[in-house]
């Protein structure tokens, strides 16, 4: 299998620790109250550089998908000053990587929410889940690639200042909340952060995040993301 760039090398996956600074991006018209964010050492704006509330608790949410996210904002922002965290180095191969992160990126614009993006690090991925490759859906492959994204959202949560950190996993039908929360938790006390443990789903929350992003005309991918989900669904084909 072809793995893909990125990787630790790479200067935009400094997540909190990374010595270079990124590129300023020019102004978008789209996005104009991001155009000022100063930049720090570690690849990311700290939390005091961003546009966000003080008022309200700060919360740096894991994007799984741009589908997924619709709604969970939604939620979180009436009680949360929200910053997205598009780390999922699972996604296969680095063409779909892309297709999320554009329409991850597309409706953070809509929703003048800012968004975090660490580099895509695929072969950190396969190291991670090395000998779990015939695991079901839902089995010890997932929870390792739970914990390896989690982990580093909590991380860079408690580098960049934030109060609290959660994800958008659990709004999926074929997740297990008990398991990502748990999960979330252990993350958090690795990092001395707070996980919002939370049950997207419930609710119809799925089914809302799927109206949302049909409206919006956000692109809504075939499979879970990693090589083995893809396989597996051609397979049922």
């Amino acid at each position: 299998l072809r793995q893909g760039g990125g990787g630790r090398g790479d200067p935009a996956g400094r997540c909190c620790g990374g010595r270079s600074t990124p590129r300023r991006r020019r102004p978008s018209a789209a996005f104009p109250s991001r155009a000022t964010l100063r930049y720090t050492g570690c690849g990311f704006p700290p939390v005091a550089a961003m546009d966000v509330s003080k008022s309200k608790p700060r919360l740096l949410l894991h994007v799984c998908c741009a589908p997924c996210a619709t709604h969970v904002f939604n939620i979180l922002t009436a009680g949360h000053a929200v910053t997205g965290f598009f780390f999922n180095p699972n996604i296969h191969p680095p063409r779909e990587y892309a297709a999320r992160r554009r329409a991850a990126e597309h409706y953070c614009r809509l929703a003048s929410i800012h968004l975090i993006v660490p580099g895509y690090s695929p072969a950190d991925w396969f190291s991670s889940v090395e000998g779990l490759q015939r695991e079901g859906e839902g089995g010890a492959r997932c929870a390792r690639c739970f914990s390896m994204r989690l982990d580093r959202t909590a991380r860079a949560a408690a580098e960049l200042g934030f109060d609290l950190f959660a994800t958008t996993l659990t709004i999926s039908p074929h997740k297990n909340a008990s398991m990502i929360n748990k999960i979330g938790l252990e993350a958090g006390a690795r990092h001395g952060m707070t996980f919002h443990a939370a049950d997207f789903k419930k609710g119809n929350g799925y089914g809302e995040s799927c109206r949302i992003s049909r409206a919006l005309g956000i692109y809504r991918q075939a499979y879970c993301g990693c090589i083995f989900s893809f396989l597996a669904r051609r397979t049922k084909r």
